[in-house]
Parts: C-alpha cells; sequence; structure tokens
C-alpha cells in the first residue's frame, strides 16, 4: 500500500511518540520508519500500516498516499 510518509511522520508527533516507539509497535526497525517518513520508502504492508495507524490513533486511510495530489 502506498503511504504518505509526511503524513505519517506529522500523525507521530502528534501522538507524542518516538520513531523507536513507532518501530517497536510496527515491528519495522528505526531506519524503515525514517526511509518512509522522509519518502525514500513509499510503501508498506497493509497489516503493518494498520499496525501503524492503530499506534498513532488514526485510520489507514490517513496515512495513505492521496493519488490525486
Amino acid at each position: 500500500m502506498k503511504v504518505d510518509g509526511q503524513k505519517m511522520k506529522k500523525a507521530r508527533e502528534i501522538a507524542g511518540l518516538s520513531v523507536t516507539e513507532v518501530a517497536v509497535i510496527a515491528g519495522y526497525t528505526e531506519n524503515n520508519i525514517r526511509y518512509i517518513e522522509s519518502g525514500k520508502v513509499k510503501t508498506m504492508n497493509d497489516h503493518i500500516l494498520k499496525v501503524v495507524a492503530k499506534a498513532l490513533h488514526v485510520k489507514p486511510e490517513e496515512l495513505r498516499h492521496d493519488e490525486n495530489v
């Protein structure tokens, strides 16, 4: 699933979580989370996206890349 790294980073900051905390919750490495947030990685497994979204208290759809932009 295409993910918008900027949206993910903003949601993480609003949730008050560090990159490390999100990585632990999602079962990803810190580098993976940083790559996603920076836009270097643009896709994420649907299951992981749901786990990250839940940790950030947002719906998975809120983290998805908007194809119309």
